[in-house]
């Protein structure tokens, strides 16, 4: 029979079932480990930092709102919108037009690209012509021109407009009404971030500069006892949104509010009217003898924001300004900068760098600093996990949006899970913030390893998304971003001895030249890229044998049950099958070209048994033995016999640590690991000590005693692969040994007190 380029050659279901088997290790006193869980392979990850700029939720450059598709060129994920009374209730009273206002801010464009709208309500917004920005019918109710004050500015531009009477009664109660309803359509609207208290002043900044105070006219600035309603009618009737104001207040401190600085860049004014009104108050020149209360921490409870103080402010990004420009940005835990920013500039400009520094800068920026879980886990049992969290922004993320933990398999596909009730609104600049979340290893998974994946989820529905669901909607600063959004942050071991897992490979190919290399179809999710030589010779053979070996780590060898069975003749021949990120499957086979396996191949094994790197120690005289640790050695000696452990002493603090496994294995105590409380409990003979993870001090017998008397910062600490280091003098004299320091062989010697 002649060989043509149609000639194929399908092979079909391969199935590996490898059983991993993990070595325990052998305990003196009972079952014990110095690790959660009782797992004695723990193990810490440390996700890599990156230095990239990210552009995230809820911070950022801010442009308009109406015009930033025109003018924009920087990344932005904020925009603002200005309204006037007179745009949202144009004709009569009670007749309110939020479509027109929508559109022509772009309300649903901003929600179809993920940005949120930064809202704030106008009764007064200078402008080059005279105009009004309350409505007509209002401008007659409360008195017409008596009802304010006309002014005409002159500076570098005209500024005119007209500032209403804010101690009318009429006004107030209108004022009122418009916030109710402002309320009603916007509180749940999740195209808004946040709302900022315009209603008084020019720009809605609560001054009135452009009129002169003489003669006391109708449209300055109010006292106090009616700004303070203007103010407390958001308060009264905004539920959900963050609230700002432009200084700090009474009324904002009471409610909470978050504050705007529109001075931002300009030492004199920042420091002057906001810094210093921040942290000591300030005497109000509108109401003489009144003095605002000071909101140090005003930013904990809502955004700090605001827009460089002169335009274009760019002046306050070149390379002689940045170190007075990141100080406020630290100082005012500022989230946002517009309109007055740098939205505008061209991406690559020479003031570039400069603009990335304080994207770096601005709001928060979060990295997972260790990822610490058992490097072994069975399936249908559950994967506990520590993380430290670091916020190296300088604000908080203020939304309590839930943080997701997934496992991915070989192929990237996400088999499992689980959202965690961890608040990040708790990670604040600095850090770090541990939390302790957990996931259910589905009992269905087979043997093999995964990845655990971090994100954190935006509960918004996804507008792409026809299922609705939630997806990853922040970027955090460390490497393993997968194209869901999520990070890879670890890999966990995953054992299954009632699942097995099938690959079932088919290949189709055309022989040619004695050598081929196949299009490979994997199912189900298994992508495999194997690699295939064909020698094709006609014979009569109808059967064959075929012996597998699998090659791993440890070494593990199997003999496969059944037969290979050909539907075509042919001389024997050579095929190897290499699956990518699987054990290494090499497969002989003498039956080419076309060969088809009809009975599976069943494959069993042992794992190759390694000898326990500790071994029990005499029960007799244990007191009595010389025990030696040697920093930065994975060996240490009891009476001169030496024993291998899976981690080093180490220098903390100035200070040798050992991992009390070993340590207690030398010295016959017992070692008990409470996880709820993160504690370790050492016990030999009537003493009984208990140390926590990261606290200075231990109790002895029940008694609170310092670690370290001169340091502070000496503490108990985890290491890979997940071993609790404890100070070595500090356990070692208080269970009833001296310890010797020999500085030539940094050797710490231990023998038992007389």
């Amino acid at each position: 029979m002649k060989i043509t380029r149609k000639s194929s050659i399908i092979i079909t279901t391969f199935i590996i079932a490898i059983l991993l088997i993990t070595n325990s290790c052998s305990y003196r006193n009972g079952t014990s480990s110095d690790t959660p869980d009782n797992s004695p392979d723990l193990k810490t990850f440390t996700p890599k930092e990156i230095d990239s700029v990210l552009y995230n939720p809820f911070m950022g450059w801010v442009p308009w709102a109406h015009t930033a598709t025109n003018y924009a060129e920087q990344p932005y994920k904020l925009v603002y919108a200005s309204v006037t009374w007179k745009e949202l209730e144009p004709k009569y009273k009670g007749t309110f037009d939020f479509a027109s206002v929508e559109k022509k801010n772009n309300f649903d464009y901003w929600k179809s690209k993920g940005v949120k709208i930064i809202l704030q309500f106008n009764m007064d917004y200078p402008d080059n012509v005279e105009h009004e920005d309350i409505p007509r019918w209002l401008f007659e109710e409360i008195g017409g021109e008596k009802g304010g004050t006309r002014y005409d500015y002159n500076n570098e531009h005209t500024k005119m407009g007209f500032s209403p009477d804010y101690k009318n009664p009429k006004l107030i109660q209108n004022h009122e009404r418009l916030i109710k309803e402002l309320a009603k359509r916007y509180d749940n609207d999740p195209r808004i971030f946040m709302i900022l208290i315009g209603s008084c002043g020019h720009w809605g900044e609560w001054h009135t500069t452009y009129i002169s105070p003489d003669g006391n006219p109708a449209g300055i600035f109010p006292p106090i006892k009616y700004s303070d309603q203007y103010a407390q009618h958001y308060a009264d009737y905004f539920d959900k949104k963050f609230l700002a104001m432009r200084y700090p207040s009474q009324v904002g401190k009471d409610n909470k509010f978050g504050l705007f600085n529109n001075c931002f860049g300009s030492y004199d004014q920042t420091q002057r009217w906001f810094l210093d009104w921040i942290y000591k108050g300030h005497t109000d020149s509108y109401n003489p003898g009144y003095t605002h209360p000071d909101m140090p921490d005003f930013w904990l409870n809502a955004p700090s924001g605001g827009e460089f103080g002169y335009y274009p402010g760019l002046q306050f990004l070149e390379d002689s300004a940045m170190d007075e420009t990141l100080r406020q940005a630290k100082e005012t835990h500022v989230s946002w900068l517009g309109t007055c920013c740098p939205v505008h500039v061209e991406v690559g400009d020479k003031l570039q760098p400069n603009i990335d520094k304080m994207m770096k800068t601005m709001g928060y920026r979060f990295v997972i600093q260790s990822v610490t879980h058992a490097n072994t886990v069975k399936a249908g049992s559950t994967l506990d996990i520590n993380m430290d969290w670091y916020n190296k922004g300088v604000a908080p993320f203020y939304f309590k949006w839930p943080i997701e933990i997934s496992l991915a398999d070989s192929s990237g596909k996400i088999v499992a899970t689980s959202v965690t009730d961890d608040d990040i609104t708790t990670i604040l600049p600095g850090g770090p913030t541990s939390f302790t979340p957990s996931i259910q290893v589905p009992s269905s998974l087979p043997t093999g390893q995964y990845k655990l994946c971090v994100s954190i989820l935006d509960p918004d529905p996804d507008p792409d998304s026809k299922t609705e669901k939630m997806r990853p909607g922040v970027q955090l600063a460390i490497e393993g971003k997968r194209s869901d959004g999520r990070y890879a942050v670890s890999t966990v071991n995953v054992t299954n001895s009632s699942v097995t897992s099938a690959i079932t490979p088919i290949f189709f190919f055309t022989p040619s030249n004695n050598r081929n290399t196949p299009t490979a179809i994997a199912t189900p999710a298994n992508k495999v890229t194997p690699t295939l030589r064909v020698t094709p010779t006609i014979t009569t053979t109808s059967t064959i044998g075929a012996t597998p070996t699998i090659t791993a780590t440890p070494t593990i060898t199997a003999t496969p049950t059944g037969t290979l069975t050909t539907n075509r003749t042919s001389t024997p021949g050579a095929a190897a099958y290499i699956p990518a990120s699987q054990p290494t499957l090499l497969v002989a086979v003498t039956n080419t070209p076309s060969v088809m396996l009809n009975t599976p191949i069943a494959i069993s094994f042992e794992p190759t048994k390694t000898d326990e790197s500790i071994n029990n120690f005499p029960s007799s005289d244990i007191l009595n033995k010389v025990i030696s640790f040697t920093l930065n050695s994975n060996l240490f000696q009891v009476d001169n016999k030496k024993y291998k452990m899976d981690t080093t002493p180490t220098i903390y603090h100035n200070r040798m640590f050992v991992p009390i496994r070993y340590l207690s294995e030398a010295t016959g105590a017992n070692v008990k690991w409470i996880k709820a409380q993160k504690s370790v409990v050492v016990k030999s003979g009537d003493k009984e000590l208990k140390l926590w993870i990261a606290k200075n001090t231990a109790t002895l017998n029940g008694k609170t005693i310092k670690i370290d008397k001169n340091d502070p910062s000496v503490y108990p600490i985890i290491v890979n692969p997940g071993r609790t280091m404890l100070p070595l003098r500090f356990i070692t004299e208080n269970l009833g040994y001296n310890v010797e320091w020999l500085s030539r062989t940094k050797t710490a010697k231990l023998t038992a007190k007389k």
